[in-house]
């Protein structure tokens, strides 16, 4: 077996050094050739979604043959042949321009008639922050939503479409067992009995009307009148890092650190490729001579 001489051991450590300073060289121009690279500032964590505030549900009408619930709704729902829903759009944003982007969604939310339902500002100039919590007419819902994707940098973005037909009918149906118990106690009050009773049946009376208000709260969300999409948007500041900034000593740093990531990457890759290779030329030889022998 040919054994390696000192000579070509210094040939390919010179190599791998010389591998080693062309990795280093192309990574810092890389850094120099690419000015235009934009860096933001992450310090601002991407908050929840859930900003909290009312609910918006819509509806859509369709036949008696396109659903099988539109006979379940004609005994208890005043609007049989409608689908009750809530479709929510999530935004989030970082903008680089932040008052002109600021301005463009509350265009934007005019245009649209549009209604801001939960605002929120925080933060000084460079770390500002909006949440905006936005009824959309259900019509304008799509359009709206392309639109105002196309303000800052979009970071995620989702929409959730859930049906709230079975509750609403449920709510309509609590509604009616109360209004007909209500109606049965009040007839109970011209009838002769003790006191002590009839205070029990005030409170009782008393009890259901409560009921009665605070279920007439719930459904009036899903009124023709209340009808929107929401639309949650939380935009946070970006910030750009200007070229000249960078100094010569961090282009260094970053070209360096780089470069040792990926040139041990290299070595570990050749390393296992030259033991391989070593070893089948020693498994070779081996062979070789025991088949001579």
């Amino acid at each position: 077996m040919t054994f390696i001489h000192r000579k070509d051991v210094k040939r390919l450590l010179l190599l791998f050094a010389g591998i080693f300073v062309l990795m280093f060289c192309l990574r810092l121009w890389y850094g120099y050739q690419f000015k235009s690279v934009t860096l933001y500032n992450e310090e601002n964590p991407v908050e929840s979604f859930d900003f909290g505030g009312r609910r918006n549900y819509a509806s859509e009408k369709f036949s008696k043959g396109e659903s099988p619930k539109a006979v379940a709704l004609e005994a208890i729902a005043p609007d049989a042949g409608s689908q009750k829903y809530e479709k929510i759009a999530r935004l989030k944003t970082k903008s680089l321009h932040y008052s002109k982007d600021e301005e463009r969604i509350y265009q934007l939310i005019d245009s649209s008639q549009s209604i801001i339902q939960f605002e929120n500002k925080t933060g000084n100039a460079g770390k500002r922050k909006l949440q905006l919590l936005i009824g959309v007419i259900p019509e304008k819902f799509d359009s709206f939503y392309i639109a105002a994707q196309r303000v800052g940098v979009i970071v995620e973005r989702n929409v959730t479409k859930t049906d709230k037909t079975n509750e609403y009918s449920k709510l309509n149906a609590q509604k009616i067992s109360l209004q007909k118990t209500l109606a049965s106690l009040n007839e109970l009050k011209h009838s002769p009995g003790k006191i002590e009773d009839f205070i029990a049946l005030h409170d009782k009376i008393y009890a259901i009307e409560t009921e009665l208000q605070n279920l007439g709260v719930e459904l009036g969300s899903f009124d023709t009148v209340n009808e929107f999409c929401t639309v949650q948007i939380y935009m946070y500041e970006g910030t750009v890092v200007p070229e000249n900034v960078i100094h010569f000593s961090t282009r260094m740093v970053r070209a360096l650190e780089w470069t040792v990531k990926y040139y041990g990457f290299f070595v570990i890759s050749a390393g296992f490729v030259l033991g391989s290779i070593y070893c089948l030329l020693a498994i070779r030889e081996f062979l070789s001579r025991l088949f001579k022998k």
